[in-house]
């Protein structure tokens, strides 16, 4: 077994975690500095402040894609280690350990990163809006991450009794 591309599967999930924890803080960090400047900017010149306001937006919208295209190449390196489940037993640990731990920390990840994101000292006091509201995807990840968790779990489920049945 290759212990090598298992770490670095956990280092990729403990990754894509880090950036859903850090998204609130760095919409937070962007929107308080570029929209500070933006308004101060809009004194002297307001083409100048609409190019930093798409800046700022572009940001906020590339953030929330890479966080989305992320979740999906964790998937999609799920789906391909289901897929070759049967070429050492130990797959079948490994997999079974990880969907299981997925899915007995998933409520209190998702517990916490709801706690991050509804945070007072997170939340734009200027529109009432939380990080939710500037990351559209990623809040669609979080709401309905249950439901995601458990199609993945069957998808992979699946591919692996189409493995065993049609290739063995």
């Amino acid at each position: 077994m290759n212990s090598k591309a298992q770490f670095g599967m956990i280092t990729f999930i403990g990754l894509i975690f880090v950036m859903l924890f850090l998204a609130p803080i760095v919409v937070k960090i962007v929107r308080s500095s570029v929209g500070g400047f933006s308004d101060g900017l809009a004194n002297v010149n307001e083409d100048a402040a609409g190019e930093v306001d798409a800046i700022e937006d572009t940001f906020i919208t590339l953030w929330d894609w890479v966080i989305f295209l992320m979740f999906g190449l964790n998937v999609i390196i799920l789906l391909l280690s289901s897929f070759f489940i049967d070429t050492h037993p130990a797959f079948v640990i490994v997999y079974i350990l990880t969907m299981f731990f997925m899915f007995a920390f998933a409520p209190s990840i998702l517990d916490t990163l709801e706690d991050v994101y509804n945070n007072e000292h997170i939340n734009d006091a200027a529109t009432g809006h939380n990080a939710g509201a500037y990351l559209p995807i990623t809040e669609f990840l979080i709401n309905n991450f249950g439901t995601l968790m458990l199609s993945i779990a069957i998808l992979s489920g699946i591919v692996m009794y189409a493995k065993f049945k049609y290739f063995t």
